[in-house]
């Protein structure tokens, strides 16, 4: 059984109003968390709870302190040696005798909650998350229930504190376990703080072939050995990646629906009348021109028809300059003014000059 942090749990402690912050300290942890969540996050603990039932029917497991039953000691023949054992005089003694009792809680947890009927799928189901268990050593009684990882961040930050649970222990605890063959037990009530422990399924288990329910599993299992903190680090990010790589798939998918359903109701949609067509020849403006048109009028009509008024008015601007010019050349070589050019040298200039000149003027 791996060592577990911290030394038990507190007694009676004040409830706290929920809040949506994340703990202090822990904001990374907090995020990652989040990841698991929809990419339109409507979370919250009431929501939480109902879908657990709904993965987990038949109340066989709870999944809040005030919906858990109370257990009394009696109820296995382990848990009851367990509490009978003395607690010892000195940290080892203590120790070994927490060691002892968390195991037959535990032990009867997996054997008669989570082994039983069809539960090992179901718990599968739920995701990742803690097994809480609740102690009252005076009663001589427990509770257990089962929290998502998501409602852990969100709601627990004084028993995270408690442990005390630091970023780097919250992010093993939560996404550095293995969840196909370990289980995470946070005790209450022991001694005075809270504890936490990840359990992993021994490969001589009695009973492992319920939990192990596919070869890949029960080969997981069969190993012996331990994960550092460091691989558990580095399995966590693994998991983490693939969250965020399956939410970018969620909302591209999204995407794509929402455009195939724009789609198909823009192809659904009765066609729209067309414009009607604006004739922008030469002859059409001109027209055009001979009628007034008032300044209201012409704010209304189509950017076409202004376009092609208003390059019209340009040429004939241009067409009105080169006649005046021509004509004030035409009256000069009648008197006799050549400015020093020959008739035909003239022509071919004002040729020149007016073709330059309306090309510069458009």
């Amino acid at each position: 059984m791996p060592k577990k942090k911290g030394g038990g749990g507190a007694g009676k402690s004040k409830k706290k109003k929920k809040s949506t912050k994340s703990p202090g300290g822990l904001q990374d942890a907090t995020n990652e968390a989040r990841e698991e969540v929809v990419v339109k996050d409507t979370w919250t603990v009431r929501g939480d709870i109902e879908r657990c039932e709904k993965i987990a029917p038949g109340k066989w497991l709870a999944f809040s302190i005030a919906r858990a039953q109370w257990h009394n000691f009696s109820i296995s023949p382990g848990i009851a040696t367990a509490f009978a054992t003395p607690q010892g005089n000195n940290e080892v003694e203590v120790e070994a005798w927490l060691n002892v009792v968390q195991y037959s809680i535990s032990d009867w947890v997996l054997r008669e909650l989570l082994l039983k009927e069809d539960h090992v799928g179901e718990f599968r189901s739920l995701g990742r998350g803690w097994i809480f268990v609740m102690i009252r050593r005076e009663e001589r009684k427990f509770k257990v229930w089962f929290e998502s990882v998501r409602r852990i961040v969100e709601t627990h930050k004084v028993d995270i504190e408690r442990v005390p649970l630091d970023e780097k222990q919250l992010h093993k605890h939560t996404f550095g376990y293995a969840p196909d063959t370990e289980l995470v037990f946070f005790f209450k009530g022991l001694t005075w703080r809270a504890s936490i422990s990840i359990q992993k399924l021994h490969p001589d288990y009695r009973d492992l072939d319920k939990w192990a329910t596919n070869p890949d599993v029960m080969e997981r299992c069969k190993v012996a050995t331990l994960p550092t903190d460091e691989e558990r680090h580095k399995k966590g990010l693994q998991y983490l990646q693939r969250q965020k790589r399956k939410e970018a798939e969620k909302k591209k998918e999204a995407e794509k629906k929402k455009q195939a359903e724009q789609r198909v109701e823009a192809s659904s949609k009765p066609p729209a009348e067309p414009a009607p067509v604006v004739d922008t020849s030469t002859a059409k403006v001109a027209s055009q021109q001979n009628s007034p048109v008032s300044k209201d009028q012409e704010l209304n009509l189509p950017l076409s028809t202004k376009a092609a008024r208003k390059l019209n008015e340009e040429k004939k601007a241009a067409q009105a300059a080169s006649d005046q010019f021509d004509r004030l050349l035409q009256s000069m070589l009648n008197e006799g003014f050549d400015g020093g050019l020959g008739g035909e040298d003239l022509d071919n200039e004002l040729e020149d000059n007016d073709g330059a000149r309306v090309d510069h003027e458009l």
